[in-house]
């Protein structure tokens, strides 16, 4: 827990911005009781016995000093310190101004807490809402893909069935033989494309085998150029 050195008389080692630990007696007693305190020092003897971490303040001169807790839901979130160089400047009655004071801040405090986490979980629910349309998408994608992949399927059973039966009438030297195996290993690569698609749709069951990473990469080149693009 800080606080925060705002304006007023300038106090060694105290630069306005510089964010101090709330620590000391004077502090914890405001933390745990969680309630306004008034104290009017005198004697810097008597001070840096009770309040050491007061002794600056009382050197520059400033002689009635008066802290509220900042109370949001049973929890002190700050601390507003009040100090004066006139000697008795405060009394309790300011005190219990200077509480309720310090309760509107804090329900002001709070009140911007509760704004920001609502904003937080607004962009966390569009956050969410967009995944879910991508998820959708992607899901709508690969139904897609797996119906396309089965019709394909099914005019390559049958270019493969006649490129096979072609060439068991085709002849070893026959010139129509060398377009044949062309067609043959085309729609073999087409069958592996088939089996990709189907993957990716989750169609196909799939099954462990043993790979080269660097034919299948080559095999996989121009189909993730198109799907990935050059950026």
């Amino acid at each position: 827990v800080t606080i925060t050195y705002s304006f007023g008389v300038r106090i060694e080692d105290h630069e306005e911005g510089i964010c101090l630990p709330l620590d000391g007696p004077f502090f914890e007693y405001i933390l745990n009781r969680q309630s306004g305190f008034l104290i009017h020092p005198q004697d810097e003897n008597e001070l840096a016995e009770r309040y050491p971490n007061l002794l600056r303040h009382f050197r520059v001169g400033i002689r009635t000093m008066m802290a509220v807790p900042l109370i949001s839901k049973d929890r002190v979130i700050g601390i507003l310190h009040i100090q004066s160089l006139k000697p008795n400047a405060y009394m309790e009655s300011d005190l219990r101004l200077a509480e309720r004071v310090g309760n509107q801040i804090a329900g002001a405090i709070a009140n911007s807490h509760l704004y920001t986490e609502r904003l937080r979980a607004e962009e966390e629910k569009a956050a969410l809402q967009e995944q879910l349309r991508q998820s959708q998408k992607m899901e709508a994608i690969g139904r897609l893909a797996g119906g396309v992949a089965h019709d394909f399927n099914n005019l390559l059973t049958i270019i493969k069935g006649n490129s096979e039966l072609s060439l068991m009438d085709v002849k070893e030297d026959d010139p129509l033989r060398e377009n044949l195996d062309g067609i043959l290993r085309a729609s073999g690569r087409a069958s592996d494309l088939i089996r990709q698609l189907l993957a990716f749709s989750r169609r196909q069951v799939m099954e462990m085998e043993v790979l080269d990473l660097n034919t299948v990469l080559e095999d996989l080149d121009k189909m993730l150029l198109r799907i990935i693009g050059e950026d």
